[in-house]
């Protein structure tokens, strides 16, 4: 990199991300902590929002939302493997079952194109 510079900068604790199978995050069911998973693009996508149904080998979980959507929208295709990072949340809504869900998502590359953390 040259003639980098800091935009912005604010104290406080780094954010520590955790490598996890996507069964691994269900079941660690732990909203303090940002998790990085991998997988295949799937379901009925919503470029808008970054929206989408994250699978692989061992489950799949519903992304609500990815910081950076407008940088990734044109890429994030049916099929594509993506990294993410993003917290867990469970979606409850009466008369529906628990959806368990990724929210905080931020896309960090899609089919090998890598893309600046929000953090």
């Amino acid at each position: 990199m040259v003639d980098a510079y800091i935009e912005k900068y604010e104290e406080g604790d780094p954010v520590v991300v955790t490598d996890a199978t996507i069964a691994q995050f269900i079941a660690a069911a732990n909203p303090d902590k940002y998790y990085r998973l991998r997988g295949k693009v799937g379901g009925s996508i919503n470029t808008t929002y970054g929206n989408f149904d994250l699978t692989d080998a061992t489950g799949t979980v519903y992304v609500y939302g990815l910081d950076n959507i407008a940088s990734v929208k044109d890429k994030l295709l049916d099929g594509a493997d993506i990294v993410i990072t993003g917290t867990y949340y469970v979606y409850q809504k009466e008369g529906l079952p628990d959806k368990i869900e990724v929210m905080n998502g931020h896309c960090e590359s899609i089919d090998g194109n890598f893309f600046m953390p929000s953090w």
